[in-house]
């Protein structure tokens, strides 16, 4: 293996070839612990040169990993502290204020809408919403917001323990005898992407959802090696509501978790794919491709 890594460096560097950079990519075998060792022998064979850069996939993604937590506890602190703002604002009297607070509480966590939790987190700050609207006298956009939080989760609904009559009377306004003529069709760039409303089974774009209930809903969108998209739209009764949705290359280390996945797929396209994602991920002018397994390190 030694003598083979050696010639393929030899082919991608020399030769006179205006070659600056060549990235050596490493994929595990099926067997993590084999591939461990595999990379560990590979270090220690290779000599520090500028021109040569080493990395696998595994440590790729663990950077994604890394990124998104932070990212979500940045996203987690703001809301809480536009939380808080709406609190106080609403013990103030401060309705319009309680209520600009909130909306951007909801802006921040709108990605939540992928997971089931988040969906009821969402809802409940939707029912928040609504309360402060209906206290403020604001009735037709309080139904809104308790349309959105039916839509997003069912089994919300305010408390009769903590919530005014008011409120709940129009919660059973706005969710009674709701009808369902409502169409939604999603088309993505790149098409293929999983399309989900209001955490419903996943459906590959373009995608069509017909008989949902107008009014406001959460979409999301997905697509290996593309950052997730999250959406509220609005579905109106009657005609057909299209969303057309540009999505956006995810960066290195998210790139590195699709391949990876698609690494570990079965099927025809698996090989394809996570290639196509592994020649993402570097700006280097040669990419080498090496697949790990012990064996052949020995």
């Amino acid at each position: 293996m030694a003598v083979m890594f050696a010639a393929l460096l030899s082919v991608a560097c020399g030769g006179g070839a205006a070659v600056r950079t060549t990235t050596v990519l490493l994929v595990p075998s099926g067997d993590a612990a084999e591939s461990s060792e595999a990379e560990r022998v590979l270090r220690r064979r290779i000599t520090e040169r500028e021109d040569l850069e080493l990395t696998s996939l595994a440590r790729l993604a663990s950077l994604a990993a890394d990124a998104e937590r932070e990212d979500t506890d940045a996203v987690e602190m703001e809301a809480q502290h536009r939380m808080a703002e709406a609190d106080e604002a609403f013990s103030n009297f401060d309705y319009a204020g309680a209520t600009t607070q909130l909306a951007e509480a909801l802006d921040l966590l709108r990605p939540l809408a992928a997971r089931a939790t988040g969906r009821q987190r969402l809802a409940a700050l939707h029912l928040q919403l609504a309360n402060v609207l209906q206290v403020h006298g604001e009735r037709d956009a309080a139904i809104e917001e308790l349309r959105t939080c039916h839509h997003i989760d069912p089994a919300c609904h305010p408390d009769p323990a903590r919530h005014p009559p008011e409120l709940i009377a129009l919660f059973a306004e706005a969710t009674e005898s709701v009808s369902e003529d409502a169409s939604l069709h999603v088309i993505t760039d790149p098409p293929g992407a999983r399309v989900s409303v209001d955490g419903c089974e996943p459906r590959l774009s373009p995608a069509r959802f017909g008989s949902i209930s107008p009014g406001r809903h959460y979409i999301t969108i997905e697509r290996d090696g593309f950052r997730p998209e999250a959406q509220l739209v609005n579905v109106a009764a009657g005609e057909p509501t299209e969303r057309s949705v540009a999505l956006t290359a995810g960066a290195a280390p998210h790139r590195a978790q699709a391949a990876l996945r698609a690494l570990r797929g079965d099927g025809p396209d698996a090989e394809p794919l996570w290639r196509a994602q592994a020649a993402t991920l570097t700006e280097a002018d040669v990419l080498l491709v090496l697949r790990l397994d012990r064996d052949a390190f020995r």
